[in-house]
């Protein structure tokens, strides 16, 4: 994989040369902190810059705050470790060590997959490029927070869902998933929290963008049971109508939900609650 860490640090070594041609590569590992073999296996991609040498060589080679920051995100992808990820963002479940690499990630992607943003990174990524230095570009796109795609980005890198291209673009290689239909009843339960989170956020500052309708109505259990497969259908028109076919590329990204929510409880339920 080619790193922007190590396109970086050969410009600034023939800038340096070129202005100096007895400056070698052994000198420029000497001013970088970094011992001359080592350097030579970074440049080749045989070796891993080290991560305690970031902040020292950006100050060393003046790089520009953006370069800096661009510098030190290519040095982590280099050391991108599922387990550190497991640290970060998972919980232990098993002593072992090789038990905990396969279960984490399973435990990661399933807590990933409820939160909207997980399918809107997807779905974004069918319409537009993005490098893995561009998540703050991501996260404005979609009007979400930093970290979250970071991390959201980080576990589906760690699960394959996403891959890297030559260039460092994401590319998607995760399976069709857009909707929390098919998750655990658990699961499905935070997703739809974090929906309802999401639509109470953007209310108050988008409301003009969102289309929302609400009714409270007095009616009866069979036409609440009614009510619930014309939603199930109309959902599915409705998707239909917003997928578009292969020879066209979508634009925007939007996120559909409808709900049917009982506001009174029922007297066999009132009565187990009591219990």
């Amino acid at each position: 994989m080619n790193f922007e860490y190590i396109k970086i640090l050969s410009r600034e070594y023939e800038k340096k040369n070129h202005s100096n041609l007895q400056y070698s590569l052994r000198a420029f590992a000497r001013d970088l902190g970094i011992n001359p073999g080592s350097l030579s296996g970074i440049l080749n991609g045989d070796r891993k810059f080290p991560l305690t040498k970031v902040e020292d060589v950006s100050t060393f080679l003046n790089l520009p705050a953006d370069e800096a920051k661009l510098f030190k995100k290519s040095v982590e992808m280099a050391h991108f470790d599922l387990a550190k990820l497991a640290a970060r963002y998972g919980k232990k479940t098993s002593r072992k060590k090789q038990e905990v690499l396969t279960s984490f990630g399973g435990v990661m992607l399933q807590n990933i997959l409820t939160s909207w943003e997980a399918c809107a990174l997807l779905s974004l990524l069918e319409i537009e490029r993005y490098s893995i230095y561009q998540v703050d570009a991501i996260a404005s796109r979609l009007e979400a927070k930093v970290d979250r795609i970071q991390e959201v980005v980080d576990i589906f890198i760690s699960e394959g869902w996403l891959t890297l291209t030559e260039q460092n673009y994401l590319k998607r290689s995760a399976p069709f998933i857009s909707s929390i239909n098919n998750m655990s009843q658990d699961k499905s339960n935070d997703a739809c929290e974090n929906i309802l989170k999401l639509l109470g956020e953007r209310l108050k500052y988008n409301s003009s963008t969102i289309e929302f309708q609400s009714l409270t109505v007095a009616t009866t259990p069979e036409r609440i049971k009614s009510a619930k497969l014309l939603i199930q259908e109309f959902y599915s028109a409705l998707v239909n109508y917003l997928s578009l076919p292969d020879s066209t590329k979508g634009e925007e990204v939007c996120q559909l939900s409808m709900q049917l929510l009982p506001l009174t409880v029922s007297e066999k339920k009132e009565e187990a609650i009591k219990k």
